[in-house]
């Protein structure tokens, strides 16, 4: 089965406002809603919809059917990510997710952590304490692995 990433925010999630945004990606010191971001069984939608204009997609490494639009904005403290994700098989996914930031000097911090199971999840938001100037890449990977199921280089 492939691996699909959803939409409920187990940690770090906000289902929410889009804010502007610079691509550039931060890591870690949550500040999130607990509650679920909404989600709907089109995976034909535009994903972008409710992000900041400057949304751009995430490529899959691996053809595991996800899809994937991040907006990074610099904030005062680090930085904020805003994403949605998309999955392919009906959101038959399994497990937890990551959204991993991978920092100029090689470092990875998880900046979130969300369930899978439903066919898209949309507005997922978390913010970080790292500067956008010091992040190379953002990742989706699953929660007990590093395997990169999509990626955004900054």
């Amino acid at each position: 089965g492939a691996w699909i990433l959803a939409a409920a925010a187990v940690v770090l999630l906000v289902g929410g406002a889009g804010l502007g945004s610079a691509l550039r990606a931060g890591v870690s010191a949550p500040v999130a809603d607990p509650s679920p971001a909404a989600s709907s069984p089109a995976a034909d939608e535009d994903l972008s919809t409710g992000l900041p204009a400057d949304a751009v997609s995430m490529r899959s490494e691996l053809d595991e059917g996800v899809t994937a639009q991040l907006a990074v904005t610099a904030k005062p403290y680090g930085t904020r990510f805003d994403w949605s994700c998309a999955y392919a098989g009906g959101g038959i996914g399994q497990g937890a997710y990551d959204l991993v930031a991978i920092a100029d000097d090689g470092s990875r911090t998880v900046v979130a952590t969300w369930g899978a199971g439903q066919t898209e999840s949309r507005q997922l938001a978390a913010t970080s304490s790292i500067s956008v100037e010091r992040l190379r890449t953002v990742q989706i990977t699953p929660s007990d692995s590093d395997v990169v199921l999509a990626s955004r280089d900054l």
